[in-house]
């Protein structure tokens, strides 16, 4: 087994993937937010924004918070994006319109009839 790489103040890629993994499994109640790649994604950046730009080694509580942060703001910004409000005014049509539009059935591509082709098989050396 090799050693993972230290990122910063003493912590490793190890510790980070662990960390972002823990925010995620006590976050399950966003798991209909988005895909568990995505969720862990999000932590992980957060974690690691957080990691990178302190100047004293974080305690595992603040780069946790961090992760968490970081996961609220991507499910709110996911939701968002996809029509779903957050506050008291939500009644869902907002939603339902985004979900329909992109719902919606795309025609299948044409293909073009035999008398647009530029050449037949007539007129062929």
């Amino acid at each position: 087994m090799t050693a993972s790489p230290v990122v910063a103040h003493g912590y490793t890629l190890r510790d980070l993937d662990a960390l972002a993994r823990s925010v995620v499994m006590n976050n399950r109640t966003w798991w209909p937010a988005g895909d568990r790649d995505d969720l862990h994604a999000a932590a992980w950046h957060g974690i690691v924004e957080h990691l990178c730009t302190v100047d004293e080694q974080p305690a595992r509580r603040d780069l946790l918070e961090a992760g968490r942060q970081a996961l609220h703001d991507d499910v709110r910004d996911t939701m968002r994006h996809r029509g779903a409000r957050r506050d008291s005014s939500n009644n869902g049509q907002k939603y339902a319109m985004y979900w329909d539009w992109a719902g919606r059935l795309s025609r299948a591509p044409r293909r073009p009839s035999s008398s647009a082709r530029p050449w037949t098989r007539s007129s062929l050396p």
